[in-house]
């Protein structure tokens, strides 16, 4: 469909949710205790945790199945996680390829592996969506300044530009598939030139777009010397860091 096609992956979508409301600060602190609770949870902590992030993506109005269509390239880093494990990890086999044999331990293995890694994304597609980029860039300006001896300002600014720079890249690789698309080019039958090909030009959008920040940024006269941030609350922040800690517990010990 039409939205489909325009559909950005990591890309902010406006609404009205409570997640939406919420102070990124609590919402950045909550996605890293997330994510290390994932680092130690078992197969039910990590079935607790997705359901919990669907019903958020729903919640934030995130095109959820749109979005997980166009992950086809880390769908293959998944399968070669699975299969790294499966055939690495001694244990019972449970079929056999000549000299090498998959395990059940290291199928297991590698299956809670995987869904760890697709977890993490997807906590990353849901903070991404109900989180504008300059409200990062606000919480990242937030929690260095405290820390001596780092530019906080300066370090917000390229978090910022490198969070922004995720879109963008998605969005120049279907612009640059399209292309070769109306070329001719995807009908080529060598496998390595057309990666080749398709990887050349997409490096070279990518750092003519790279050009175009930095020139707009010295003609605006960019420097370290900052507002310092104001940030919006809900009130609901409380509540949300207590309900927040104690889905982490469970994720991490259930």
């Amino acid at each position: 469909s039409q939205a489909m096609a325009g559909l950005t992956l990591f890309t902010h979508t406006p609404g009205p949710s409570r997640l939406h409301a919420l102070d990124v600060r609590i919402k950045s602190l909550l996605a890293c205790l997330l994510s290390l609770a994932l680092a130690r949870s078992s197969f039910s902590g990590c079935l607790l945790l997705a359901a919990v992030l669907v019903t958020a993506a729903r919640h934030a109005g995130l095109p959820l199945a749109g979005s997980l269509k166009r992950l086809g390239w880390f769908y293959l880093l998944l399968f070669f996680v699975v299969a790294g494990r499966a055939f690495s990890i001694p244990g019972e086999p449970i079929m056999a390829f000549g000299i090498l044999s998959i395990s059940g331990q290291g199928m297991a293995s590698g299956i809670l592996a995987a869904g760890k890694f697709f977890l993490v994304m997807l906590l990353g597609l849901v903070f991404t969506a109900c989180t504008p980029l300059s409200e990062l860039k606000k919480a990242v300006y937030y929690f260095l300044r405290p820390v001596p001896l780092i530019p906080h300002a300066r370090v917000a600014v390229i978090m910022g530009l490198s969070l922004a720079f995720i879109p963008m890249i998605f969005q120049k690789a279907d612009q640059v598939s399209d292309a070769r698309k109306a070329r001719g080019a995807d009908g080529v039958k060598r496998p390595v030139r057309q990666a080749v090909g398709f990887g050349s030009a997409l490096l070279r959008a990518c750092f003519s777009k790279a050009d175009q920040v930095a020139l707009a940024m010295e003609a605006r006269a960019y420097s370290d010397n900052r507002t310092p941030p104001v940030f919006r609350t809900s009130g609901r922040e409380g509540a949300a860091l207590v309900l927040g800690v104690t889905l982490a517990i469970l994720v991490a010990y259930i």
